[in-house]
């Protein structure tokens, strides 16, 4: 049975060595971003260039980048949360065959 691109994917992104990589299994409870559009953070450690969200809206192709503060301060909360309840990610490397 030939692997799913989605694992080959994540199986490749473990290995650089630059990503963190952690896996929130079906058996934990809810992730915290579970029904929510999907969201891309771009944050660079330079003070100069502030953090922005990128959230995926309803037609496909298209998205918003709101750069008011208290959005991003929410979308931070939200990822801080997930990471806290995901495994190591040693354990999440351990998931992928």
């Amino acid at each position: 049975m030939p692997e799913c691109p989605q694992r080959q994917a994540l199986t490749a992104a473990a290995e650089c060595p630059d990503v963190t990589l952690r896996i929130h299994p079906l058996n934990f409870p809810v992730h915290v971003m579970s029904g929510r559009s999907t969201v891309t953070l771009y944050w660079v450690d330079v003070p100069e260039i502030p953090d922005h969200v990128v959230r995926e809206v309803r037609l496909p192709g298209t998205a918003e980048v709101p750069s008011i503060s208290h959005v991003l301060t929410a979308y931070h909360v939200l990822l801080d949360h997930a990471c806290i309840i995901a495994p190591h990610p040693d354990e999440s490397k351990e998931a992928l065959p």
